[in-house]
């Protein structure tokens, strides 16, 4: 009976990149192979703000200056008060009865940019900036609501994606479907601090056996945005090897003469 097949464990080493692996492995003696990630761990320690992240409101930048982990809708709310307490006192921010954020200013205002991140908690993250405040007469105030409840903890699914998968679809937008090179799809249920282990092995990958020599991983949002993370990356892989004859039966069983 024909067996070749090999596991190996592999982690991510640098702490500027831990959503990143770059892996040698051993090939085996077949000209095919097959990929199978098994499992993936990690501790749910993921940078949703940096310290270069920010918002731009009437031309002026505002920015926390640090790095956050873990916030909720209620306490970004309120960092953002005392942010713009320093600055500009009259801007403030509220959430409404649903957790969307919402700008008030005494004065017709705009928010011009943002950084990605600032999109996603914000709820910002499927309007097209800039954004024009609207007046409130039962108030007497301008404001500006977003469209959506903020993500707290990155999007509710990310990707492993490497450069040798077959491609996976997703939608862009209402009209379009873009592919991308995904071995693992995550569903975002996580809790800050305590450990991911996802092993759902979904996609099964054939390649030339020397491509082993030289893999990529990388962990990414829905959006195909890099994730950060503040502790490293283990991947457990399997790699089967295949049979020259049995390639050459699927072939024949695709297309019968």
């Amino acid at each position: 009976m024909f067996t070749n097949s090999i596991d190996y464990t592999v982690c991510s080493t640098d702490p500027k990149h831990y959503n990143r692996i770059n892996c040698n492995l051993t090939a085996p003696i077949t000209k095919y192979s097959a990929l199978l990630v098994s499992s993936l761990t990690t501790n749910c320690c993921i940078v949703i703000l940096n310290e270069n992240d920010w918002i731009e409101i009437d031309g002026s930048k505002y920015s926390f200056k640090t790095d956050y982990t873990n916030l909720n809708r209620e306490t970004f709310s309120t960092l953002l008060n005392t942010l713009f307490e320093n600055k500009n006192p009259l801007l403030h921010t509220e959430l409404d009865g649903a957790s969307r954020l919402i700008f008030t200013y005494n004065k017709p205002f705009e928010i011009t940019d943002m950084t990605y991140n600032f999109k996603l908690i914000t709820g910002f993250y499927n309007m097209n900036l800039p954004l024009k405040s609207v007046y409130n007469e039962d108030l007497d105030t301008n404001y500006i609501k977003a469209e959506s409840v903020g993500f707290e903890l990155s999007t509710p699914i990310l990707y492993l994606t490497s450069n040798i998968a077959a491609q996976s679809y997703r939608n862009l937008n209402i009209g379009d479907c873009v592919g991308s090179k995904i071995v693992m799809r995550l569903n975002n249920s996580f809790s800050h601090g305590i450990p991911i282990y996802i092993s759902n092995a979904d996609f099964e990958t054939t390649l030339l056996s020397n491509d082993l020599a030289s893999l990529e991983f990388r962990l990414v949002d829905a959006n195909m945005q890099e994730i950060q993370l503040l502790s490293p990356l283990y991947l457990c892989i399997h790699v089967r090897g295949i049979q020259d004859d049995s390639l050459i039966g699927n072939f024949r069983e695709v297309n019968p003469e």
